[in-house]
């Protein structure tokens, strides 16, 4: 905490190890002002106090605490309760922190660790047992019999009438050990509690989390791909994802990923030159023909499928005749109106024309 800067302070230090190998002893280190101390200066009062501190590793502690006689804060002289509760034992004494002392206080300097003096002894004599002007018995049930108790009082005992009491009474530390104690419960369920982080002794430095797992709502942020995610937490719409390295994922166009796979849409057209097998059906435009016959026309034989034809058959097909071509007499309908004009060697009743014959019907 941060005192006034009027107040003087010292750091206290302390150490404990256990017997007999030594090592860094565990427990705790209490503190306890139990005044209130005024810094008229500052206009500030300080509260009674209790400073609690669990011993480190090394089992050691450090604290600064206020000087109990600056000169600038009343009372002056005043001293620190401390309990040091250690290896299941207690030590108990009072520490005074002069201002003129060093900055930096070692309970070990300055701490009275002996224990506590035992009230003087004394003993009488076993024949004052009972008897008159000496000391009562205590009967069967425990307490001193009426007949050997002063008359008048109704069985108290004045306090003038003790003879022998010490002067004072210093408080004896008593221990018991744990098969001594009557009536302990079996077992000491733990009562709602809270500890400070600095009392808790043997806590790990670090904290490796065990083996668990979590359900998606706990995970936040953007799981990449070195988690199995894609990276991302948006995408385009009808996009592809494809990966641009060994750690990263893009987006790709169906047109981008038709390019990137050398493929061609569904709906597609080629040139002519792009056809290099196969034969062209009629079903697609084509004639379903490998190969031609010179000087042959192709006529539809069917809905489906071409023919070849030859000249004289398409003639035929079409009811033509060739451009150079002779007729019978009897062919011509109209002769008798007509001049009809026969070449030479033309066939003519009785023989062929000599030269051009012109006959001329009456």
């Amino acid at each position: 905490m941060a005192y006034p800067p009027s107040l003087a302070t010292k750091t206290v230090t302390g150490r404990f190890i256990t017997h007999p190998d030594g090592t860094p002893a565990k427990g705790t280190v209490k503190f306890t002002s139990k005044l209130f101390v005024q810094g008229p200066a500052d206009d500030l009062i300080l509260t009674p106090f209790e400073a609690k501190l669990t011993l480190d590793s090394t089992g050691g502690f450090s604290l600064v605490l206020p000087a109990t006689d600056d000169p600038d804060w009343v009372p002056v002289g005043w001293r620190y309760s401390v309990v040091a509760m250690v290896a299941g034992k207690s030590l108990k004494a009072e520490l005074a922190l002069p201002v003129s002392g060093p900055d930096v206080v070692d309970l070990a300097d300055v701490l009275d660790a002996s224990p506590v003096p035992e009230a003087p002894g004394f003993c009488l004599a076993a024949t004052l047992k009972g008897a008159a002007g000496g000391l009562a018995e205590l009967g069967p049930n425990g307490k001193v019999p009426a007949a050997q108790l002063p008359p008048g009082n109704s069985g108290q005992v004045e306090w003038t009438a003790i003879i022998g009491k010490p002067n004072t009474f210093p408080a004896e530390r008593q221990v018991v050990t744990w098969t001594e104690v009557q009536g302990k419960p079996a077992t000491f369920p733990a009562a709602a509690h809270g500890h400070a982080w600095s009392e808790i002794a043997d806590k790990p430095a670090t904290y490796a989390p065990s083996a668990h797992g979590h359900v998606m709502n706990d995970l936040t942020g953007t799981l990449g791909t070195g988690q199995g995610g894609t990276g991302m937490t948006t995408f385009t719409t009808s996009a592809y994802l494809r990966a641009a390295s060994s750690t990263e994922l893009e987006f790709r166009s169906a047109a981008q990923v038709l390019s990137d796979i050398g493929a061609a849409a569904v709906s597609h057209t080629h040139d002519a030159s792009a056809i290099t097998a196969g034969t062209l059906a009629t079903a697609r435009g084509g004639t379903g023909l490998t190969s031609f016959t010179a000087n042959s026309y192709v006529r539809a034989s069917s809905t489906t499928a071409l023919q070849f034809r030859t000249a004289a058959q398409v003639l035929s097909d079409i009811g033509a005749a060739a451009s150079s071509h002779t007729h019978t007499l009897a062919q011509i309908t109209d002769a008798g109106a007509k001049v009809l004009v026969l070449a030479a060697g033309a066939a003519v009743p009785g023989g062929t024309a000599a030269g051009t014959v012109i006959v001329r019907t009456a």
